[in-house]
């Protein structure tokens, strides 16, 4: 993949729990790990049913360099603040250089 095509910046997230005196998580937060050069397209969009209310949600592939410490547990927020749940991470070729990432539009 040439330079070309990572064309915008995408931060790479990860959550932080808070907890009370109990040990209870009582909410999260998001912090920014990295940012970097990302291609993102839309592969497919959709409506969901949630509580009675339509929701649209798409799914990206998100093309990014090699990022070793990537998991499904982080989130990707784009440039425009929309945030995307990660469902799977390819590294192609397996040369550590490039992944491709599929991930939803989160709630």
């Amino acid at each position: 993949m040439k330079a070309g095509f990572r064309d915008q910046r995408v931060a790479i997230q990860s959550v932080t729990p808070s907890r009370d005196a109990s040990g209870a998580v009582t909410s999260r937060s998001w912090s920014t790990l990295a940012t970097v050069w990302a291609g993102v397209d839309p592969i497919s969009g959709g409506e969901h049913l949630v509580a009675g209310q339509v929701q649209a949600k798409t799914r990206y592939k998100v093309t990014i360099e090699y990022y070793s410490a990537l998991t499904t547990a982080h989130r990707l927020q784009l440039a425009d603040g929309t945030n995307l749940d990660i469902n799977s991470i390819e590294n192609k070729r397996m040369r550590n250089v490039f992944q491709e990432i599929i991930a939803t539009e989160s709630s």
